[in-house]
Formats: structure tokens, C-alpha cells, sequence
């Protein structure tokens, strides 16, 4: 069983962001077909797929109304640009 979560965990330090960005480069290194937007980045068209899908019940939907400023790309543009 894991540990409940710090509820004072710091922010990820450049450096870390500089290894977990390292580690993405090294795992496309196999792979010359994919980007880093393929395996990190939430594509607007699968969220818009996600929702549709959450949203399609008639009678119990998952959501009842599209969610607004629900995902960025703020934060793995940031780490591509280290």
C-alpha cells in the first residue's frame, strides 16, 4: 500500500524537469514515427472525443455540460522549451 501523498510536496525543480524531459527524448529514440505531442499531449480531438463519449448517456451521463479550461499544453511546452 502506498503512502498517503505530502500534502507539502514541492514543485518540480528545472532539473527534474530536464531528466523527465531526457527520458521522453531517450524513449522516442526507438521510435522515429512518434513526437513527444503523441505520447504526452492530450490531443483537443480525443478530449473532444472523451466528452462526447462521458456525455452520451440520455438518462445517467458521466457529465452533464462540456468542461471549460479543463487541460492545458502549458506545462509540457514549458519542459520542451528547458
Amino acid at each position: 500500500m502506498n503512502p498517503e501523498p505530502s500534502r507539502t510536496a514541492k514543485p518540480p525543480t528545472r532539473g527534474t524537469m530536464k531528466v523527465k524531459a531526457g527520458l521522453i527524448q531517450m524513449s522516442l529514440k526507438g521510435d522515429t514515427s512518434m513526437s513527444p505531442e503523441e505520447i504526452t499531449c492530450l490531443k483537443p480531438s480525443d478530449f473532444n472525443r472523451t466528452v462526447n463519449v462521458l456525455m452520451a448517456s440520455e438518462s445517467t451521463p458521466v457529465i452533464s455540460k462540456r468542461p471549460k479550461g479543463a487541460w492545458t499544453h502549458k506545462i509540457w511546452e514549458a519542459m520542451l522549451a528547458l
